[in-house]
Formats: structure tokens, sequence, C-alpha cells
């Protein structure tokens, strides 16, 4: 009975380090959470004096000493994930894992930062002992184990529960309304990757850096098209047709294929038809996405031709 409840738990665990977070770490928004961070980190050091204050070794006033050992390990950590953010996709798969695992890298940078800098703030001879080097690291890892602790599963489950009750409202539609030509030239950056798509038969874009994969409905799977153009530039040239919208900053979402809205912590995650991959809505683009799909919901249908020329 109880090999059967240590199985569970472990299966519980590992399911709820593999559900999807919110990748908060962009540009626009990087510098918020970290100044935030800066904030409550220095109100509490400050305030609360956690570890052991010698205060007869300290080459300047506490309020500074706070300063340094809130702010720069904010900088590192802004630092790492706005590279984090720039060099790759994380965004694409981002997972409460991969938030637990570059918490921890994060943290062990800064212990061994916090470390570095004992010469500058500590009068002891022993600065460059092991014993600090380990404390240090250890004292770093005590702060941030409370902030994963309480903060992630906190915030997992209030973005679960939200989106979730969101979700439900959302009306899926398999309205058409479209009384423009559904047929649309597609200019790419090589003239060779110019095509004519028929919005009727798009099922959603990925973007791949420069590239735009597209999923074309055909009668048994997806027929996938790469093309070079940057999903921006997509974007600009489908403005005309209200049901393709932008539902997260690496996909284009034929709205008219929407089967299925669920909730996550990260926001929505979209069912297409005739599409096995879940495609995400970011939590800032779902108040434009639901009301698109009101709209499109409360449209007349109107017939269209499916075709799709190269």
């Amino acid at each position: 009975m109880e090999r059967v409840s240590e199985n569970s738990l472990i299966k519980s665990l590992i399911g709820f380090f593999q559900q999807t977070y919110p990748f908060y770490y962009t540009k626009s928004n990087s510098w918020k959470y970290f100044l935030l961070i800066f904030l409550i980190a220095f109100s509490f050091n400050f305030i609360f004096e956690p570890f052991n204050v010698n205060r007869g070794e300290h080459k300047m006033s506490y309020f500074w000493i706070c300063f340094l050992h809130t702010f720069i390990p904010s900088l590192i950590a802004l630092i790492y994930f706005s590279l984090l953010d720039y060099f790759s996709k994380s965004y694409r798969t981002w997972t409460v894992g991969n938030e637990f695992i570059h918490i921890l890298i994060v943290l062990l940078v800064i212990g061994i930062e916090n470390f570095l800098i004992r010469d500058i703030i500590y009068n002891n001879p022993n600065n460059w002992s092991y014993a600090y080097f380990f404390e240090e690291i250890r004292n770093t890892f005590l702060v941030g184990f409370l902030i994963i602790v309480l903060i992630i599963p906190i915030n997992y489950n209030f973005q679960l529960r939200k989106n979730n009750e969101a979700a439900l409202q959302v009306k899926e539609s398999g309205s058409k309304a479209n009384d423009k030509n559904s047929t649309q030239l597609i200019q790419a950056q090589v003239k060779a990757d110019e095509f004519k798509l028929v919005l009727d038969d798009l099922i959603a874009v990925r973007s791949d850096g420069n590239y735009s994969e597209f999923f074309i409905q055909s009668e048994k799977e997806p027929v996938k098209l790469l093309k070079r153009i940057s999903l921006k530039e997509l974007e600009m040239q489908l403005t005309d047709f209200p049901e393709i919208l932008k539902t997260h900053r690496g996909w284009l979402v034929n709205l008219n294929t929407v089967v299925q809205t669920q909730g996550n912590a990260g926001g929505y995650q979209l069912t297409l038809s005739g599409l096995s991959i879940k495609v995400p809505v970011s939590r800032s683009l779902i108040p434009n996405f639901n009301e698109r799909m009101t709209s499109l919901s409360n449209s007349p249908l109107s017939s269209v031709t499916n075709a799709c020329q190269p």
C-alpha cells in the first residue's frame, strides 16, 4: 500500500513539473518582475535581518549592504533570463520544471557572486575561505527556496484556476464569415517562397526564426509548408482577415479551426481541427482572443471555396 502511495506521489510530482507555466521573461516584462523581486528581497533583508549580522565587520552601512545583496542578484537574474529569452525558444515549451531548474541555476550563480563581493562589504581575513563560500551559497538557496516553494505553486494554481474559468466562457465557432476574397498572396523574403494561400485551408502558422511553418488542411493529415517569412511580416499581410489572430508570439491561428479551448497556468491551450499539436494562447493575448472569438461566433455564415495554390 505504501509503495502504491509513493508511486502515486511521484507521478503527481512529475505531472506537476511537466505542466505549462507562464514564461515571464520577455523583453517587455522582465524588468518589471525583477524590480518587484528586488524591492521584496531588499525590504525582507533590511527589516528582518534573516542572517547573523556582525556590524563590526561592515565597511559600509547596512542599508547599502542590503542594496548590494539584492540589486546585483536581481541584475544577474535579469541578464540570465533575458539571454535565455533571446537565444532560445523556451517560451514555446516552458514548464514548472523549467522554472525550477533555471531559478536554481540563477541561485547558484548569485551565491558565488555573494562570495566574490565579500571583500567589498566585510572586513574579515577569512573572506576567501571555503566556509564562507558554502555559507553564501547556502544562504542564497535558503532565501531562494522560500521563493520557489511559496510563489511558484501559488502562482501556478492561481493562473490555472483563473484561465480554466475564463476558457469555459469561450465559444468555439465554425463560422467562416468573410466577404473578402479568401485567397491571399503571401509575399516572402525570397521570391521563390511566395505563394497563394486560401485562408479557409489554413489551420495555423508556427514561428521558426526568420521562417514560418504553415499547417494546411488536407484530406489525411495537415500539410506543412516552410516559408522564409517572419511571423510578424506574415501577420501584417493578414490584417484584413479577422479570423487570423496571433495567439502567442510563436503562433498565428485560424480561429475558425478552434474546436476546444482549455485553460492552463500559462493561458489557454487550443485544440485545432486536424492538428495534433496544442496551440497556446498567451495570458496577455487572452482578452483579444476572447473578443475575436465572440465576434466570429456572432457573425453570419458565408460559403467559401477551399483551395491551396502553391
